[in-house]
């Protein structure tokens, strides 16, 4: 019987754990530092499979159980223990993700015109570069679930080489269909 979306993800995932600790692969953390838990309710949560809100109250039923883990009690008192929901997201963001470096913007000097005074001023507008981005993506991997590149692939392997709909789009761009085959 197949089952849909998160669970059956979860149910996979639950078939592969290893039966004892010593079994399990060496990416696993053991340290009492480091939730698993709250690593796996933040990647949820930051791949849309689950709302912030949700992590917060999977993390405070967690918490209600007995489990008293540092990173655990910090993700249940998000949101002020989950009273204002609306606050979770940036509590979160001010706990979890304060140390993860993103691509710093550039300043770049321009001119604007403010509308009430019909003046043109001296502005400063920031700008990311595309570059640094993708770089500051990449750095910690897990890639294809930001940029979904399964999907290309997906994509590629359904196109025929015969069909009509891309064959005008094809001349246009000078896309070789069986180029594209042979890197997806």
């Amino acid at each position: 019987m197949a089952r849909k979306g998160y669970k059956q993800k979860y149910i996979f995932e639950l078939e592969d754990a290893p039966a004892y600790e010593e079994d399990a692969p060496a990416y696993v953390n053991r340290s009492t530092d480091h939730s698993n838990l709250i690593s796996k309710l933040l990647l949820s949560a930051c791949s849309g499979d689950i709302s912030f809100a949700s992590a917060q109250s999977s993390a405070y039923a967690a918490y209600l159980d007995g489990l008293h883990h540092e990173e655990v009690v910090q993700m249940a008192r998000c949101g002020n223990w989950g009273m204002q929901e609306g606050n979770i997201k940036r509590d979160v963001e001010r706990l979890f993700f304060k140390d993860i470096p993103f691509a710093s913007p550039i300043d770049i000097p321009t001119i604007g015109l403010n509308n009430k005074t019909n003046e043109v001023n001296e502005i400063s507008m920031s700008v990311f570069l595309p570059h640094e981005i993708v770089a500051s993506s990449m750095k910690y991997g897990g890639s294809d679930c930001i940029w979904k590149t399964d999907l290309l692939t997906d994509f590629w392997a359904r196109v025929k080489p015969d069909d009509a709909r891309l064959q005008t789009l094809f001349a246009e761009t000078d896309i070789d269909l069986q180029m594209a085959h042979r890197f997806f």
